[in-house]
This record gives C-alpha cells, sequence and structure tokens, in this order.
C-alpha cells in the first residue's frame, strides 16, 4: 500500500476497448506482491521471444509491483518541475495512477508492471506532460502514438 493517508479517488478511465487475448500472457488476477521483492536496478538487454529458454526471467524473479511503483514515486513528485518547469504532481494525483493503472490492467488484462513502465519511461509520471506532436500527436502520461487526449475527462474526488 501506499505510504501516505488518501481519500479514495474516483478515477474514471476510458476503456480503449482492447483486452489481451492470449492466455499465455493475459493477467487476469492482480497481486500488488507478486514478483522478487524490490529487485535490482541494473540494465540488460534481452532479445529473441521472451522465454526463459532464451534467457529470460521467470516471473517469480520479476520486481513486485508494489515495490516497482515506490521505487519510481519519487521522480513521479519531481520530474514535471525537474523536465518540463511544470508543477509537481501532488500525493492524491500520484494515487490516482496508482489506482487507473489497477483499473486498466484488471479491464485489459496487461500486466500492471508494464502499464507502469510505459509510463515512467514516457511521461516520469508527470500528470501534467505535454503533448509531443511531431506530426502524430502522442498525449498524456503514456505519450500514446496517435492517442486522443483525456485531459479535463478524469473527475478528481479530492
Amino acid at each position: 500500500m501506499l505510504r501516505y493517508p488518501r481519500p479514495p479517488p474516483v478515477v474514471n478511465v476510458l476503456a480503449t476497448g482492447g483486452k489481451v487475448t492470449s492466455g499465455t500472457i493475459a493477467v487476469p488476477d492482480i497481486n500488488n506482491n507478486d514478483g522478487n521483492e524490490a529487485g535490482s536496478d541494473s540494465y540488460r538487454f534481452y532479445s529473441r521471444d521472451g522465454t526463459v529458454g532464451a534467457d529470460w526471467p521467470n516471473k517469480n524473479q520479476w520486481v513486485s509491483y508494489i515495490d516497482m511503483f515506490d521505487a519510481n514515486k519519487q521522480v513521479m513528485f519531481t520530474s514535471c518541475q525537474n523536465i518540463w518547469s511544470l508543477p509537481n504532481d501532488s500525493g492524491p494525483e500520484i494515487d490516482a495512477i496508482y489506482d487507473a493503472i489497477e483499473e486498466v490492467a484488471r479491464e485489459t488484462l496487461v500486466v500492471h508492471r508494464f502499464i507502469l513502465a510505459v509510463i515512467t519511461q514516457e511521461s516520469l509520471g508527470c500528470v501534467r506532460v505535454h503533448t509531443r506532436d511531431g506530426g502524430v500527436r502522442s498525449p498524456e502520461l503514456m505519450q500514446d502514438h496517435g492517442g486522443q487526449t483525456i485531459s479535463g475527462k478524469i473527475k478528481w474526488s479530492w
């Protein structure tokens, strides 16, 4: 769980209608403490087909989602100002990111760690990140290629 008290946010996530359909990669249950605790912060290049036989780690060797989220919170708290000179995320906004990732993971069967990884790679979790447009719009936290913006469509309850 997150380490600061918060009211339960109401987050209306716009569903894409998409869902993982392969039984081998679909994640039907959310377990925030799955994985190998905090893991390690190192870079390793993986290629080929993503199997253990191709030297990829077993799922039980992955970092747990809660530890992955906690390891990225400080970046979320400071990235807006540090990178884009915008007001930083607040605690309730980071809570809303957490809740939205869980909701989208349940709706789409996409592993929550992957969703968080895309957010941290593309926007560092800054909820005010600008839409990139180099000929193709890439808006919001995930900088979705050709995506639609949802700014102003999220109902914050605090």
